[in-house]
């Protein structure tokens, strides 16, 4: 939009006054963009910012250097063969955190360059329609099974401490004195542990038998993560599209990134937003398209869901 866009050509204008700090714009450039360097060392190594008396070069100074790399990040999507329309989605994050940014501090400016901007450049971090996904590991406290006929099931992990009510101990800052600690065994021939439902852990053990169920998913194991930006309302049918087509994307452009489920984090699915919004609002629904478990005792409102491709 016009405003933080002058707000950022003024940024980079000052910015281009300054040789000591265009020498240092000039280092993290060639950091993030000219070095054999992982993605996760990017991360967590950053670049130093500046401190000076403008907050106009301290809060553009970030985005200025990543932006300045775009030919780069260009040139990375052409040798893959990916339409640099992927691209252009991805980069729509840097509108929603620039707004977010005057929101909070009543000016313009951007402070979320690390990571997701190195993740947006190096494609960890991708918009396809109206979600954007994530390339990660599974870290849910399950284990997911699939039968032959395609159903699923979820598994708690042991040591998992749970209420009698099925949820995990200490949510809210509530600790149970008859609070159960999950079992999970793996034999020869079946899986025994808790199973869970619509977020909540059965206190009895099960039984699959591995002739009829196999793993689907465990921690630590590749899959893709769901994120709902923040740039409209969440319409159901955008958000349906978008699962089928990250899944053909990554089969297409990443095939070495093989995962078997799709994982979200987000208040979103707080399967009490039913009950508040009834069962026909598009977040209700979109709740519908995975299966609930909880993995945090923090907050309630703490869910991981998992779907399959």
């Amino acid at each position: 939009e016009e405003e933080p866009f002058s707000a950022l050509l003024a940024a980079a204008e000052k910015l281009s006054a300054l040789p000591d700090l265009c020498a240092l714009a000039s280092s993290a450039r060639s950091l993030l963009f000219e070095t054999d360097y992982s993605v996760d060392y990017l991360v967590h190594l950053g670049f130093p910012r500046p401190d000076t008396e403008d907050p106009l070069i301290n809060d553009f100074f970030g985005l200025i250097v990543h932006l300045s790399g775009i030919k780069v990040v260009e040139q990375r999507y052409r040798d893959r063969g990916i339409p640099l329309s992927y691209m252009r989605q991805s980069y729509r994050s840097v509108k929603i955190w620039v707004n977010s940014f005057h929101a909070f501090f009543g000016r313009w400016g951007h402070n979320r360059e690390c990571p997701r901007m190195v993740f947006i450049e190096n494609f960890r971090f991708l918009r396809i329609g109206r979600l954007e996904f994530e390339m990660d590991c599974f870290y849910g406290k399950v284990i997911v099974l699939r039968n032959k006929n395609g159903k699923e099931v979820l598994l708690s992990e042991g040591d998992v401490l749970m209420n009698p009510d099925g949820l995990i101990t200490n949510t809210n800052g509530c600790w149970d004195p008859h609070c159960i600690r999950t079992g999970f065994r793996e034999t020869p021939d079946a899986y025994y542990g808790h199973l869970i439902s619509n977020g909540r852990i059965s206190a009895g053990i099960s039984c699959f038998k591995k002739d009829d169920w196999k793993p689907l998913i465990r921690r630590g194991e590749k899959c893709v993560n769901v994120h709902i930006p923040r740039d409209g309302h969440l319409d159901l049918s955008e958000a349906v599209n978008s699962l089928p087509e990250a899944a053909n994307f990554f089969r297409t452009w990443f095939p070495e990134w093989e995962f078997p489920v799709f994982q979200c984090h987000s208040w979103l699915l707080d399967d009490t937003l039913e009950k508040l919004l009834g069962d026909r609002s598009n977040i209700a629904r979109f709740q519908k398209l995975f299966s609930l478990f909880r993995d945090s005792a923090q907050f309630r409102q703490e869910n991981f869901v998992q779907c399959a491709c």
